[in-house]
C-alpha cells in the first residue's frame, strides 16, 4: 500500500485565538512495501502527521492518498502499548475485529494466527500486567495487523524497551513485513534505528515544519557514523 502526502498543512488555535502553524507544506511519499522513517526535532509535528494520515486529525490543506475513512483506517502502534488492562492478550488483539462485527469463530482463528506470528500464542489468556513490556508491544503489533491492513503507522513503539528487546522486536517486525508485504511509516528520535532499518529517511525541520531532506541510507555512500553526523546536523 502506497501513501502520498503533498503540501500538507496543519495549524492549531491557542488561547487568545493565536494560531500555531505546525505543518507547513509537508510533501513525501511511501511506496508499496517500503519502510520509511520520519525524523525530526521534538515537537515538530511527527505524531500530528501520523494522526492525519490515520484519520484521527484533519488537515487544513493538502493532498493525502489514500484518504482515511471508517472503512479504510490505518492502525497506529504507539510508544505505550495501550492495551486494555481488563482484557486478556487474546481479547485485546481481537478488539479491532469486534469493531468490524467479524464472526466469532473467524475472529478467534485470526487472532490465534496473529499471536503465533509474534510468538505470543502461549500467552493468549494472560492479562497485560502479567507479561513483559516487550510482550505487550508484540501484542500491540498483532492488534494493529489483525485486520490485514497492508500499512502500519508506528510512533516510537520501541522507545520504552531495552536495547536487546528492541532488536528482537525489530527482527520480528521485519519478518512480518516480508511475510505480509507491509508498508511501514515509522517515527523515531533514534538516528541509528533510522539508518539501520529504513529504506528512506524523511528529515523534518522544526515548526513550521517542512521536509528538509529525504535520504536513502543504502545509496548515501557514507559510513554509518558519517551519515549519523549528517542527520544530526540537519536536526540541529
Amino acid at each position: 500500500m502506497a501513501i502520498k502526502v503533498q503540501n500538507l498543512k496543519k495549524s492549531f488555535t491557542r488561547k487568545g485565538n493565536d494560531t500555531l502553524q505546525v505543518l507547513d507544506g509537508v510533501s513525501f511519499h511511501v511506496s508499496d512495501g517500503e519502510f520509511v522513517t520520519l525524523l525530526g526535532p521534538s515537537g515538530c509535528g511527527k505524531t500530528t502527521l501520523l494522526k492525519i494520515i490515520a484519520g484521527i486529525e484533519r488537515m487544513d490543506e493538502g493532498v493525502l492518498e489514500p484518504m482515511p475513512s471508517q472503512a479504510n483506517f490505518l492502525p497506529i502502534i504507539w510508544q505505550e502499548h495501550r492495551l486494555f488492562p481488563w482484557r486478556t492478550v487474546l481479547g485485546n488483539v481481537a478488539f479491532p475485529l469486534e469493531l468490524r462485527n467479524a464472526e466469532e469463530s473467524f475472529a478467534k482463528t485470526k487472532v490465534l494466527e496473529m499471536l503465533k506470528s509474534v510468538k505470543l500464542e502461549a500467552f493468549a489468556d494472560y492479562y497485560p500486567w502479567q507479561i513483559s513490556s516487550g510482550m505487550a508491544q508484540r501484542a500491540a503489533i498483532a492488534r494493529a495487523l489483525v485486520t490485514d491492513s497492508k500499512c502500519v503507522l508506528m510512533d516510537e513503539p520501541f522507545a520504552s524497551v531495552d536495547y536487546q528487546t528492541k532488536q528482537s522486536l525489530f527482527q520480528q517486525l521485519q519478518e512480518l513485513r516480508r511475510s505480509q508485504g507491509l508498508t511501514i511509516l515509522y517515527v523515531t528520535h533514534d538516528l541509528r534505528d533510522a539508518i539501520m532499518f529504513s529504506d528512506r529517511i524523511v528529515v523534518l525541520s522544526a515548526i513550521p515544519t517542512k521536509v528538509r531532506e529525504i535520504i536513502q541510507p543504502t545509496s548515501a555512500d557514507l559510513p554509518h557514523s558519517q551519515l549519523e553526523e549528517h542527520l544530526w546536523k540537519l536536526l540541529r
